[in-house]
């Protein structure tokens, strides 16, 4: 009987350190908002060029992502 409720208490700290660190979970970021696709051509055959705002997700997410001050010296 003692193994058991001590099973049940693993079982049990277990299930609430699961709940636990499922809640801390990482913000999501829609790169969409900073990425500009074009694309030309047809048939198969074209070109496809894609830029990205480095300078406005830097300071949107700045205490989600962190960057090299190197990096966004030339944004």
């Amino acid at each position: 009987m003692k193994n058991l409720i001590k099973q049940l208490r693993k079982i049990g700290i277990i299930f609430v350190l699961m709940i636990v660190f499922s809640a801390c979970g990482k913000k999501e970021i829609d790169l969409s908002d900073y990425v500009k696709i074009d694309a030309s051509g047809y048939d198969g055959i074209g070109t496809a060029s894609a830029e990205i705002d480095y300078r406005k997700f830097s300071e949107d997410h700045k205490k989600d992502v962190k960057f090299k001050k190197e990096f966004l010296k030339d944004f």
